[in-house]
């Protein structure tokens, strides 16, 4: 799988997914490739970084410390609507009648 970074006449950034470069080189010259925002024909593919599918690699820790943060930011505010809530099970719809 190749996936391109493309841009459109208007400046729009966008991806393209395809199964090889001479998939994408058919569809440009057959102008089926389309810019999601404006519907632009007029792609050019742009220079991007190469990406490798390295399965089981690991996730840096800074990506780790921003998920702890989340979830702890995400278990408080659980926390909190569980406080300050009440529930009224099943017959919501007859106690707010």
């Amino acid at each position: 799988m190749k996936v391109y970074n493309l841009n459109c006449n208007n400046n729009h950034a966008f991806e393209g997914w395809f199964s090889s470069a001479e998939d994408f080189q058919s569809q440009s010259d057959g102008q089926r490739i389309a810019c999601p925002l404006c519907g632009s024909v007029a792609v050019t593919r742009v220079p991007s970084a190469a990406r490798l599918n390295l399965s089981g690699a690991p996730v840096p820790s800074e990506l780790d410390e921003a998920a702890s943060k989340m979830r702890e930011s995400l278990k408080a505010l659980a926390q909190h609507v569980i406080a300050n809530t009440e529930d009224v099970g099943e017959a919501f719809a007859e106690e707010a009648r």
